[in-house]
């Protein structure tokens, strides 16, 4: 039963193989003193840009051109009196993001409305994170807008509650992991690999704390992360446990941890030599997994203790992936605390409630049709090898680029 719930997790997966493929862009936007008056920065994500736009339609425009034009002219802020007039305006490029900048004043006093028509047609899936602050930083609202919610009337006074800020965060994790499809391909390899409800638990703890690890780390600014990097090692996760799943029910592992320090070693030399993955960092996890291959090998009853702990390692490459995207939302300065516990709790929560429906959808299809549980074992390795196939495309793309 848990390898059908794979393939629903992998019904999930976007057309276009790419990790986080809604292509998500974030916006800040921070009162300036007196009028009304706003500094804006918008961040749209430059590696799912460059996958994802159909840049057909702008072919003599670079993508930082392109980015530029579309919010100039789309991005907008609206008293009841007119337009906000945009000054200052200034486009930046860096190793992570595709940015725009401007000035806004507003006519008026009345209130402020945002109006968001930038990027929906070309990602129709696209999602953007918007935060508003105070002159002074401190946190005043925020919003998730999509295709079918492109206008915000930014609110004028913050909420300071715990209780609220607990709740905006934790449905920010929800929704995080919900449209993680990478994290959720993850979550997929480990359901193959894992067998029985007390090891999926353990297996799944184990991801939680090292990926709580790293985003509080990342958080707090006391780790520095790639964000290229990551997202090329989030894939690499993917493909090894997908692999490790079809290899151990063929009692293959060996063969497997050979093929692991080999192409681990190919990486490391690719690192030294030419562009690719940073070669420490690829020592590490190659010795680490062909390790625990061989320990699991040779010791199978090893297996439900060894396996959290692998889970909690990748999951420290995980940690980061969910902390760019936070990061980028924002954090309120006060509540720092509460924001991050509850972005985390919301990511475990939605990963508890997507894995919950599945199953129960799951067990009431077993009944239905009982002739379906002849079908695992091959319905498992052909999961595996897309898992795979998926897993090295995201790292190859990423971390070769």
């Amino acid at each position: 039963m848990r390898h059908l719930i794979v393939w629903l997790l992998l019904a999930l997966l976007p057309a276009p193989l790419h990790a986080h493929s809604l292509g998500e862009s974030y916006g800040v936007l921070r009162a300036g003193p007196g009028e009304q008056s706003f500094t804006i920065t918008y961040n749209m994500r430059r590696d799912q840009f460059l996958q994802l736009a159909d840049l057909r339609y702008y072919a003599h425009q670079s993508p930082l051109d392109i980015v530029g034009s579309v919010v100039k002219d789309r991005y907008q802020l609206f008293t009841p009196t007119g337009a906000c007039e945009k000054t200052r305006f200034a486009t930046t490029e860096t190793e992570t993001f595709l940015q725009a900048s401007f000035v806004a004043t507003c006519p008026g006093e009345g209130p402020v409305e945002l109006r968001d028509n930038a990027f929906f047609e070309l990602l129709p899936d696209h999602l953007h994170f918007v935060r508003v602050s105070s002159v002074d930083g401190g946190f005043v609202g925020e919003r998730v807008l999509d295709r079918a919610n492109r206008v915000w009337a930014l609110p004028e006074a913050p909420s300071v509650a715990l209780a609220d800020v607990a709740a905006r965060y934790a449905r920010l994790g929800v929704g995080h992991m919900a449209f993680g499809f990478d994290h959720l391909a993850f979550l997929a390899s480990i359901l193959l690999l894992v067998g029985g409800v007390k090891p999926l638990v353990f297996a799944i703890t184990g991801f939680t704390v090292g990926h709580s690890i790293t985003l509080a780390l990342a958080v707090l600014g006391l780790a520095v992360p790639n964000g290229q990097m990551v997202e090329a090692l989030i894939g690499l996760t993917i493909a090894l446990v997908a692999a490790e799943s079809v290899f151990r029910r063929q009692s293959r592992l060996g063969v497997y941890a050979g093929a692991v320090f080999t192409g681990g070693a190919v990486i490391v030399l690719l690192g030294v030599f030419r562009s690719g993955p940073d070669p420490l960092t690829m020592v590490g996890i190659t010795l680490f997994f062909g390790a625990y291959l061989l320990l699991t090998r040779e010791h199978r009853a090893w297996m439900p203790g060894l396996t959290p702990l692998l889970t909690a390692f990748f999951g420290l490459i995980h940690g980061f992936g969910f902390a760019g995207s936070l990061l980028e939302i924002g954090l309120p300065g006060e509540q720092l605390a509460v924001a991050l516990l509850a972005f985390n709790l919301g990511i475990e929560l939605g990963q508890l409630l997507i894995v919950g429906a599945l199953l129960l959808v799951l067990l009431l299809f077993a009944r239905m049709i009982p002739a379906v549980k002849t079908l695992q074992i091959p319905a498992s390795n052909v999961l595996a090898g897309a898992l795979v196939t998926l897993g090295m495309f995201w790292f190859v793309d990423r971390g070769f680029a």
